[in-house]
């Protein structure tokens, strides 16, 4: 997160309720942005993803200045939005990104099929999310680095799938990957 610093009591509570625009879609936005960023005048802050929806927010900036951000429920805040406080001064907005655990698999590995559909099955099973985009698959990060690359890394020997490769990464939220908290157990009558 960037550090920003407005001309205000340091510790003083900001409330930004009037919204300018987005800095990324307006030139003329993001130089106003630019100007007051260069005088003191704006205050950069990092919000959650789920937060992007709340009509009322409670952020701090990097260097720990409260501020509160007000807007109607019926729209969501998106990266480079910025706000006017009562004070005149700017808000911009970042919203941070998605952390991920994305699984490839070497082409010339030559895994059985059966092995990766039970790798699918395990994760589903640590209640782990997953989606695939083109031949990534991308696991919701539920625990810590550590602890998801060493189960995934255990998985992979135990069903002797080859050519795997772990890596993390972080999705800005405008390329963020959707999962599907949909899990069902349905009885059948027979």
């Amino acid at each position: 997160m960037r550090a920003s610093v407005v001309k205000t009591n340091v510790m003083e509570r900001v409330l930004a309720q009037t919204y300018l625009g987005n800095a990324r879609e307006d030139e003329g936005l993001a130089k106003r942005v630019g100007q007051a960023i260069a005088a003191g005048l704006c205050l950069e802050v990092e919000i959650g993803r789920s937060d992007r929806t709340k009509g009322r927010i409670l952020t701090r900036t990097a260097s720990g200045q409260p501020v509160g951000l007000m807007k109607d429920r019926d729209w969501q805040l998106r990266e480079g939005d910025v706000l006017e406080t009562v004070q005149g001064h700017l808000v911009l907005v970042h919203v941070e990104a998605q952390p991920l655990m994305a699984l490839r698999f070497s082409p010339n590995a030559h895994n059985h099929p059966t092995a990766l559909v039970q790798l699918g099955h395990t994760l589903g099973n640590q209640h782990w999310p997953i989606t695939v985009r083109g031949d990534v698959v991308y696991v919701e990060m539920v625990a810590t680095q550590a602890q998801m690359e060493k189960v995934v890394n255990e998985m992979a020997i135990a069903l002797k799938i080859k050519g795997l490769k772990v890596s993390f990464e972080a999705k800005p939220v405008e390329d963020a990957v959707e999962f599907l908290h949909h899990h069902a157990h349905t009885a059948h009558a027979h």
